[in-house]
């Protein structure tokens, strides 16, 4: 197998970043999603079924052309439920450790900690 590498671009820091794929087919998915039309659905379940679990990527369905759902696997909505549950807290501690009227330095921390267990 031939080693192709893509580089993309990151907005974010003006960095290029580099992703390794040993497939074409690995390239032609990080550029496209995967779309198939709801009579797939009924007729080919069991193949929408391995997709999802086998790649771990969602597959769109449309409805007369247009988009109408996404189907994924329970074991990637759980991982997308857990990084929006990370984000959120990250969030709430974001907005926290901006307000100094609800911080506690480590020693005063550890004094009511202290009188806790005595207690």
């Amino acid at each position: 197998m031939s080693d192709i590498s893509i580089y993309i671009e990151n907005d974010k820091r003006s960095s290029i970043k580099k992703y390794k794929y040993y497939h074409y087919y690995d390239i032609y998915r990080l550029i496209m999603p995967i779309i198939k039309p709801i009579s797939d659905l009924r007729n080919n379940f069991n193949e929408i079924s391995e997709i999802c679990h086998k790649n771990g990527e969602p597959v769109f369905i449309t409805k007369n052309g247009h988009g109408d759902l996404v189907i994924m696997s329970i074991a990637k909505y759980e991982q997308i439920l857990a990084l929006l549950e990370l984000y959120q807290k990250l969030g709430v501690a974001e907005l926290q450790s901006g307000n100094p009227d609800g911080r506690v330095n480590h020693s005063e921390m550890m004094s009511r900690l202290r009188k806790r267990l005595n207690e």
